[in-house]
């Protein structure tokens, strides 16, 4: 009945799941992920953060 698209946001959306952290405060920088190094880009945030915001203003 009620469906949204929201942009993936790559490896941050992994490391956000994987460690159980909100992407909402997700910083950027280096995770140790599985025992490999994972960089989360400050501009897969950017692009992502204001999706969500959007999405759960529409469910508020």
């Amino acid at each position: 009945m009620f469906q949204a698209e929201i942009r993936d946001a790559n490896t941050a959306s992994v490391v956000s799941g994987a460690l159980g952290i909100p992407i909402m405060r997700l910083q950027a920088g280096n995770r140790i992920l599985l025992g490999r190094q994972i960089q989360v880009n400050q501009s897969q945030l950017d692009v992502q953060k204001p999706n969500i915001r959007d999405f759960v203003a529409t469910i508020e």
